[in-house]
């Protein structure tokens, strides 16, 4: 059986500040907007060392990126805590979340006007998703690591998406400026293996770390199967207004990649059509994935871990 490994790493923090984040990503549906002018707190997420982060598995883990998944993992706990719930598990502030946890690590804010376009001028370019088919969609995977220039990634995992790759939805009706919901963001976080039905093939599902809206409307006894269990297991609960918050950072299912021996993705399955503005198979949204350039420097320097193919 392969094995997908992560490495333990520190991370050299540096100062450079964009602009304040306010938050956009709202769900465009509910015209939530941005939440401006509310007092900024910020809290200091404490990672979980009762938590074996170890014991996850990630498409390609380099420290920083690995130190990003645990504090992804802290806050979803730390996030509904004391006066953080009535600030960050509101609408409107996906950003602002997501900002959180890049601080811990980057030591920098990013501006939450457009947050993606922030993350392309520091990062690198982006892989677009939109409406696409199974094939599609592992073709534009496989084009990720382009830019890195990075023999070794192209050649033995071209399709793996690593940890800390942000995750980027935008309405294609609206201006994608972050203004008023028109856009969701996130992280790739951990993936999970799955049995292959194809001999010399492994299939994995990547998780996205977001601050989830699923809630009202949907149909919570729906088995997602992949062995994901029901919808409902991703969903706020019933009494989420009730409780004193409309959104939760936390992870949900995202695609199920099937890769070949060498990590080159041959088809790929979008899991949660509820999602919308994360699904890459919704036209109506345009999935923009880029891979920061702190977790690209890492990889350049081979400071990575991905899968091995010894077993499939």
């Amino acid at each position: 059986m392969a094995k997908w490994v992560c490495s333990r790493g520190g991370f050299v923090a540096f100062s450079m500040v964009l602009a304040s984040v306010f938050g956009a990503c709202g769900r465009v549906e509910n015209s939530d907007s941005n939440i401006e002018g509310v007092a900024r707190i910020n809290p200091k997420i404490v990672i979980d060392d009762t938590e074996d982060a170890n014991a996850f598995s990630f498409g390609i883990s380099t420290p920083k990126g690995f130190e990003l998944f645990r504090y992804a993992r802290a806050w979803e706990v730390q996030q509904l805590s004391g006066a953080n719930k009535a600030v960050f598990a509101q609408k409107g502030m996906c950003a602002t979340n997501l900002t959180e946890v890049l601080e811990e690590v980057f030591g920098r804010k990013y501006n939450a006007e457009g947050v993606y376009e922030q993350m392309n001028r520091f990062g690198a370019p982006n892989v677009v998703l939109s409406g696409d088919s199974r094939t599609q969609i592992a073709a534009k995977l496989n084009s990720l690591h382009n830019a890195l220039g990075n023999a070794n990634i192209f050649n033995q995992g071209r399709g793996l998406i690593p940890v800390g790759t942000i995750i980027a939805g935008c309405d294609l009706a609206k201006n994608c400026r972050g203004f008023k919901g028109q856009e969701h963001i996130g992280m790739i976080g951990h993936a999970e293996l799955r049995p292959s039905a194809l001999p010399g093939t492994l299939d994995v599902i990547y998780f996205v770390y977001h601050n989830n809206w699923l809630r009202d409307g949907i149909n919570r006894s729906r088995d997602l199967g992949h062995g994901l269990g029901k919808l409902g297991k991703y969903a706020l609960p019933a009494n989420y207004k009730a409780l004193g918050y409309e959104r939760h950072w936390q992870e949900t299912p995202w695609l199920r990649v099937s890769y070949n021996a060498n990590g080159e993705a041959l088809t790929a399955l979008r899991l949660l059509r509820e999602l919308d503005d994360l699904d890459p198979g919704n036209s109506k949204y345009s999935i923009h994935l880029i891979v920061p350039s702190e977790i690209r420097k890492e990889m350049a320097a081979g400071q990575y871990k991905l899968l091995t193919e010894s077993g499939i």
